[in-house]
Formats: structure tokens, C-alpha cells, sequence
């Protein structure tokens, strides 16, 4: 795991900051402003193969356009909505920022996203370029498909992997399966992390052979930031990272 603050777990802004239109550079510079130590983002691949930062496979929703992401050019995107960012303008950004920690979230799960490029392409072209940049010790990629994380340890021994969960599995269940797998880290989601679940997971991570943080996403209220901060998780990925640093803070 990233190197964490005395005291206290990561906080990373989830896609940014809710303040601010979400997987955007002036989102992600609120963020920072904040106090998160990272930012978290997602990136898909458009039609043309260029790779941008939006989270829905359509555009309707974060943009003032309409139609699928892989089925729209990159030209057509940024002449419609010029506030969506690719992954090299992040990564510019991100480099002139030193210290700052991402999570990149891959768009790749199949039969999620109504289609979509081959999954292991994507993803593995994402890890080149973090690679590329040398960007490695402060990125960890994230995707809700281990067999792309796999692939990409497999290219890149080097480059952090997270597997991404949904609550519908014990997250104790969850460490075991990362670890056997080999993954760096779990990110599930919260409501998957409760009451001595969460500690017991936590617990886990300390004796696993490779999963060695938890960090859960979306920690939005200071009562679920504290409880996951005294279990031990390793970071916190949160739409409103300044109310959740100032809770952290405040119950150190």
C-alpha cells in the first residue's frame, strides 16, 4: 500500500469531488484543494481508441452529448464537451502535482457497459502508459474484472492492482479471494464492510500474502469514515474527501 498519513487511513476523491462535475480536471483540482491525498477516476476507450475519463458507457448523463462511449469518436466528444479529459491530460496534470496517489478504474467488465472494446487491451494499455510515465509507485489500477488484473500483473509485475466489489459477498470472503489471486488490494464497497465483518477483513489484509490494504468506496458520512478508519483500512474513497478528512482529523 501507498505510504499513509500518521494516524489515519488514504482519502482519495471519488471521481474527484462531488462539488464539482464528476471526472473532471476542475473536479479533481477541488480534490486536491480539499486535502485528499489521491483521486480516483475512471477511463473508457471511444470509438477511435482514444482513452478518456468518464464513468457512464453513455454520455447522456456527464455530458451534453449522447450515444455510447466505444461507439463515438474522440473528436466528436471533445467538439461536444470539451470538460472530458483524457487519460494523458489527467496523467499531465496528475505529474505536475508530486505526491498525489491515483486509482485508475478501468471501464472493463463484460456485459456491464453495453459492449465495449476487448477488455484485456484496455487495460493493458492503460498500465503501459502509467509504466511509461513512471508513475507506478503512486497509481494502483482498479477494475471489477480480475482476469484483466491478472493480465496486467502479469505484463506489469510492477503496478498495483485492486479488485473493485459490490456488497453482495462477506468482504472476508473477498481478502481471501483477492489474495489467492494474487491482487494488491480489495475495494469494496461499503455496505459490504459492517460491524465486526469489517474488522475481521481488516484483520485478514495482515496476514495475506499479497492483498495488503482495503480500502472501501463510497465513504461519504463522518460516522462510516471513523468506523473504517479505527478497523484499520488502509485508504477511503470518498465523493466529499474535505468532510471526510475534517471527520478523521476531528476523531484522531
Amino acid at each position: 500500500m501507498f505510504e499513509q498519513p500518521a494516524g489515519r487511513p488514504l482519502v482519495f476523491g471519488h471521481r474527484g469531488c462531488a462539488k464539482r462535475p464528476e471526472n473532471t480536471l476542475e473536479s479533481f483540482e477541488h480534490a486536491l484543494a480539499s486535502g485528499a491525498d489521491g483521486i480516483e477516476f475512471d477511463v473508457r476507450a471511444t470509438e477511435d481508441g482514444v482513452l478518456v475519463v468518464v464513468h457512464d458507457a453513455d454520455l447522456a448523463r456527464t455530458t451534453c452529448l449522447e450515444g455510447l462511449v466505444h461507439r463515438t469518436p474522440f473528436r466528436r466528444i471533445r467538439d461536444g464537451d470539451d470538460s472530458v479529459p483524457t487519460l494523458a491530460e489527467v496523467l499531465d496534470w496528475a505529474e505536475t502535482h508530486e505526491g498525489l496517489l491515483l486509482d485508475v478504474e478501468v471501464k472493463n467488465l463484460p456485459g456491464y457497459d453495453q459492449g465495449g472494446v476487448p477488455t484485456h487491451d484496455l487495460i493493458l494499455e492503460v498500465a503501459s502508459e502509467i509504466h511509461r510515465r513512471g508513475l507506478t509507485s503512486r497509481t494502483v489500477l482498479s477494475s471489477f474484472n480480475v482476469h484483466d488484473l491478472l493480465a496486467v500483473k502479469m505484463a506489469h509485475p510492477a503496478v498495483r492492482v485492486a479488485w473493485i466489489t459490490m456488497p453482495l459477498v462477506s468482504a472476508v470472503e473477498l481478502v481471501a479471494v483477492a489474495d489467492a489471486h494474487g491482487l494488491d488490494g480489495l475495494h469494496p464497497h461499503l455496505a459490504a464492510l459492517h460491524g465486526e465483518n469489517l474488522t475481521e477483513a481488516v484483520s485478514l489484509v495482515s496476514s495475506a500474502r499479497t492483498c495488503r490494504w482495503i480500502m472501501p468506496w463510497t465513504v461519504n458520512d463522518a460516522g462510516s469514515a471513523v468506523r473504517a478508519a479505527e478497523a484499520g483500512v488502509g485508504g477511503i474513497i470518498s465523493d466529499e474527501p474535505g468532510s471526510v478528512l475534517e471527520a478523521l482529523t476531528t476523531n484522531a
